[in-house]
Order: C-alpha cells, then sequence, then structure tokens
C-alpha cells in the first residue's frame, strides 16, 4: 500500500521540528491497521476506498493542510489463473 498526501502549502514542522505541525502517520497506519483487521475485505478497490475514508476522518483536524490523498494498494498474489505479478487499484480525491 502507498499513501501520498499533498500539502496545500509546506507544513510548518518543516522549520519546527514539531508533530503537532504536521501529520502523524504513525497514528494513520494504526487506524488503516485496525481497519484491515475489523473485517474481511474481498475486493481492493473495496478495502482502497476504506483506508481512505479512514484517513479521510483522521486527518479531519488537519483537512486544511492537504490538498490530494492518493490511495494505491496492491494484491501481489490474486486468485486469477495466469495473472502475474498481482494488481492495484488507486484512488485519489482532492479536498
Amino acid at each position: 500500500m502507498n499513501i501520498n498526501l499533498t500539502f496545500k502549502t509546506p507544513p510548518v514542522a518543516l522549520t519546527t521540528d514539531k508533530l503537532e505541525d504536521t501529520v502523524c502517520y504513525l497514528e494513520m497506519t494504526e487506524k488503516i491497521k485496525s481497519l484491515c483487521q475489523s473485517k474481511p475485505f474481498h475486493l481492493i478497490e473495496y478495502l482502497t476506498f476504506n483506508i481512505y475514508k479512514t484517513i479521510e476522518q483522521a486527518l479531519k483536524e488537519k483537512n486544511h493542510m492537504i490538498d490530494l490523498i492518493n490511495i494505491e494498494v496492491c494484491k501481489v498474489a490474486p486468485p486469477v489463473p495466469d495473472l502475474h505479478g498481482g494488481v492495484s487499484f488507486t484512488y485519489s480525491h482532492q479536498s
């Protein structure tokens, strides 16, 4: 999985070195891990969108900072005959 956040302007943390001046990536990954453990997901499209919604909720207080959220989920070994190298699905949403 790849998560890309595009900031509207550079975060203040560039100069302050303070976590409260940017996005807490640990918090986001813990919420995503909790989501993935909460129920089975059969389609990467559905999983990707649910990850997006989880990140969007986690960033609610910081949404003034983020311009674009881009989520890519890869399924390494889908149960599809003769499909090698896996598949991926990307969902992007601009704030």
